[in-house]
């Protein structure tokens, strides 16, 4: 009778192939539904066993359990237990570009604001990279692997200076050229001596007033030196090439 009776009691385990928990179709062996999936509370999802040591060893291949000390889950490969977790690729000081305007997912903004804006953890992280008092501003900056870390330098613009141009002397005079005489008025009474030439002097008489233009005499080949304005403003040369305006980002965490 007691055979029997065991018999009865295994009989329900071995008939039900799949089990379902919170629902009447089961679609594995072990089908764990929520009650309210669009609305969970902290009594959602599954418990994994929690440990404060991993043992020696598991059954079987596939066992999880939880390890309390470290927060991480361990599964069991027939051989050992290994961390259950996502290899992470990032590492903190990491930079790169997106189109992102925001921090996220422990990617931080170079946009120069103050460390205080960040996490207790970010700042530790900064602090850890040699950054101090604030983030660096990449605002309308390309990067470089050059100078110092994290230092902000360049301009967008230059301006030529006298050192920038060649070594070489302009050098010329005005079109008349040769033997020449200059007109002025002036009014005299005595004899006037004009300059006219390297050396060499004429002199002008009037017994009476002068009250028309005068001539000099022609005294010589000679030229006059002349400044010319250039007509310039002083605008920069742009220096920049054509670009695609991103965002830089650096890693440091949550």
């Amino acid at each position: 009778m007691k055979k029997v009776l065991l018999l009865c009691l295994f009989l329900p385990i071995i008939a039900i192939s799949q089990v379902g928990i919170g629902t009447t179709k089961p679609q594995a062996t072990l089908d764990v539904r929520d009650p309210n999936p669009a609305a969970p509370t902290a009594a959602s999802g599954i418990s994994i066993p929690q440990v404060d040591v991993l043992p020696t060893n598991g059954n079987r291949g596939g066992q999880i359990l939880y390890l309390n000390s470290n927060n991480t889950y361990y599964f069991f490969d027939s051989n050992s237990w290994n961390p259950l977790t996502v290899q992470d690729t990032r590492t903190y000081g990491d930079v790169k570009q997106g189109i992102q305007s925001i921090d996220h997912d422990g990617w931080v903004l170079l946009d120069g604001r103050s460390l205080t804006s960040l996490t207790a953890s970010q700042q530790v992280q900064a602090a850890a990279l040699g950054i101090t008092s604030n983030i660096p501003d990449g605002s309308g900056r390309v990067l470089r692997m050059q100078g110092t870390l994290l230092s902000a330098g360049g301009a967008s613009t230059t301006s030529l200076i006298q050192a920038n141009l060649p070594n070489i002397n302009f050098t010329g005079a005005t079109n008349t050229i040769g033997n020449h005489v200059h007109t002025y008025a002036d009014r005299y009474r005595n004899t006037r001596s004009v300059n006219q030439g390297i050396g060499s002097s004429a002199g002008v008489a009037s017994s009476s007033l002068a009250t028309t233009g005068r001539t000099s005499n022609p005294a010589g080949a000679h030229s006059h030196s002349v400044t010319v304005s250039s007509g310039g403003s002083n605008q920069p040369i742009s220096i920049e090439d054509p670009y695609l305006s991103v965002n830089h980002f650096i890693y440091l965490g949550l």
